[in-house]
């Protein structure tokens, strides 16, 4: 079970990562094309979006089985705000700010830095197991649309992208743990991995007279990342030899899924139906090195919105729901969203709470948003 639970944990999270209006959806939908960040998840969308220039943007994230957002309020410690003894998982994540693009009329780029952490302790008699990550990916793209017949069209796309990511791996008890993050150099004794790499996504997009829309992805087609393992971080800094060097080949993520944009609210000024969505993701789940159940991979959303500001999202995804609303003033846009995340390979295995909030700064036509 620690097995199962440990993995996620270890992954290179150099996968697309979905934004915060789409984990409110349940996740990132193949058919889910309208904005910036959700042509990067498939890229045939930038076929026809409108263009819109993001300057800036920051997406926080945090998860986990036990937080309690009551305790927050009381100026709680963060060993009593977090009760990682108990046996847990807990989560941060900072997509930003450096997340500045380009997207539309075929063709886009993105560039973005992230940093996260996670943790787990498996029980209260064994050290936690953590993961710092840091890294930054550059993506460009381009799509076409190929008009099929009246009232239907084929969009084709593909990004290519670079990437680089730090990881420092460890183990700590609960008092090392909130320790180590004022003390660097705790760092130097740790476990070091470096992953530069390259990769190509692509993607499809079938629109049936602007109500009906099939989607298929492709995450990591053909995606190498260059490890190289150093036993401490220390010994990178010395100039040592990595201790491992290895090139590995990146099982692709194959994903389809459709969207339905009824029009039977399109005469309403203050209310609009951006669609209704259902997808099946990691289609090879079953295999990879853990074998993924494949209930995991279905996934359902839907949004609503009210005088082109307010936008309201419901979702399910890997046997759990979410939600959360978006907010936009002209250029500026904020998302919040609350669910579920399986981090096993098993519905229910292990499930955790995930909490995101994510602000943008772009300019772009809002009516491009409408179907």
């Amino acid at each position: 079970m620690v097995l199962l639970i440990v993995f996620p944990l270890s992954l290179s999270a150099i996968t697309p990562i979905p934004s915060a209006r789409e984990k409110a959806l349940g996740d990132s939908h193949p058919a889910l094309v309208d904005d910036f960040a959700a042509v990067f998840s498939n890229p045939a969308g930038i076929a026809v979006l409108e263009p819109v220039h993001r300057y800036t943007g920051i997406d926080l994230r945090l998860s986990g089985t036990f937080w309690n957002a009551v305790n927050a309020f009381k100026g709680q410690n963060p060993a009593e705000l977090f009760p990682l003894e108990n046996g847990n998982y807990l989560g941060f994540g900072l997509l930003g700010p450096i997340d500045t693009g380009y997207a539309g009329a075929g063709k886009a780029f993105r560039m973005f830095s992230y940093a996260s952490i996670d943790v787990l302790y498996p029980n209260a008699a064994v050290q936690s197991l953590f993961t710092f990550k840091i890294g930054a990916e550059f993506t460009g793209g381009w799509a076409h649309r190929f008009q099929l017949d009246r009232g239907v069209s084929l969009d084709f796309g593909f990004t290519m992208k670079g990437f680089y990511e730090q990881r420092y791996l460890g183990e700590a008890d609960v008092v090392e743990f909130f320790g180590l993050l004022t003390n660097p150099e705790y760092f130097l004794d740790m476990p070091y991995e470096v992953i530069p790499g390259i990769g190509i996504d692509t993607g499809l997009l079938v629109n049936i007279r602007k109500q009906w829309i099939f989607g298929l992805t492709v995450d990591d087609l053909l995606t190498f990342e260059f490890v190289n393992y150093y036993d401490t971080l220390r010994n990178s800094q010395e100039g040592l030899k990595p201790d491992v060097s290895e090139t590995r080949l990146r099982l692709p993520v194959i994903s389809v899924g459709t969207g339905w944009f009824p029009g039977f609210a399109d005469d309403i000024p203050w209310f609009g139906i951006n669609g209704f969505y259902l997808s099946f993701r990691h289609l090879l789940g079953g295999l990879e090195t853990y074998p993924r159940n494949y209930l995991l991979g279905i996934t359902a959303g839907a949004e609503i919105t009210f005088w082109d500001f307010l936008a309201l999202r419901a979702g399910f995804s890997q046997g759990l729901l979410s939600g959360g609303f978006g907010l936009r003033f002209g250029g500026f846009s904020m998302d919040l969203s609350i669910g579920g995340e399986e981090l096993s390979n098993q519905p229910g295995v292990f499930s955790v709470i995930d909490l995101r909030l994510a602000f943008a700064l772009e300019h772009r036509d809002l009516q491009a948003l409408k179907h």
